[in-house]
């Protein structure tokens, strides 16, 4: 699909098929594109293999187009013409765990992240139990870091008391951030027994506010800013 700086459609080109009410296999084959009348053209009930991959489910790109800031990252590229989404499919992850070096490999948890998508940002255990993953949306503009203290086989989100932030990084003045701004957390880092997480405004910035955790991250407090 290609858009305008606008966010008006530009073009559309996909085949999209599955099943009705009834278990019928119906399909769909849709072209689209500007200037054509404003007239899209759909081929219905065609041929195809009716092979259903679990991957190439189009509800994880409504998912992820709901949360991508697509206006701001638009903004980023600067002006063109056109811009395109070019959907492949997603991918779920699964927890394994080997006993032998990598030798085998045995499931631990087959949808650690839920039913939630994203780009699986780094996975970091304090011991053989407990351990944390983090999972970042399409824009890398925030991210959700999940704990786990059963080696892996159960996971809850973690929450950071952000109604406790008494200050803010300098910069969050200047570019007009406020606290909601800072939902990005990057990965655990464990320093002589305490784990630390920096919240930041995105993927890939040096300025934020710290969390720290003294008990294995069962409670987290704040600690400060990093300027």
């Amino acid at each position: 699909m290609s858009f305008d700086e606008t966010g008006r459609i530009r073009s559309l080109y996909t085949f999209l098929y599955g099943k009705d009410e009834e278990g019928e296999v119906r399909t769909y084959l849709v072209n689209y594109e500007t200037g054509n009348n404003n007239k899209m053209t759909v081929w219905i009930d065609g041929e195809t293999n009716a092979y259903f991959e679990e991957s190439m489910r189009l509800e994880p790109m409504l998912q992820i187009l709901q949360k991508a800031d697509v206006k701001t990252q638009v903004e980023k590229w600067g002006q063109s013409e056109t811009y395109e989404i070019l959907y492949y499919g997603s991918r779920y992850y699964e927890m394994e765990k080997s006993r032998d070096g990598g030798h085998t490999w045995e499931t631990v948890n087959q949808s650690p992240f839920g039913s939630n998508c994203g780009v699986a940002e780094g996975l970091v255990f304090v011991d053989e139990q407990m351990g944390f993953a983090g999972l970042t949306g399409a824009s890398q503009s925030y991210s959700q870091i999940y704990m786990t203290k059963d080696g892996g086989s159960t996971w809850a989100t973690v929450d950071f008391p952000m109604e406790n932030v008494a200050e803010l990084p300098e910069m969050a003045k200047d570019l007009g951030f406020s606290i909601a701004d800072y939902d990005y957390f990057c990965m655990p880092e464990l320093e002589d027994g305490v784990l630390k997480v920096l919240a930041i405004t995105e993927a890939g910035g040096q300025e934020g506010i710290w969390f720290w955790s003294e008990d294995n991250g069962e409670s987290w407090s704040y600690a400060g800013v990093v300027e």
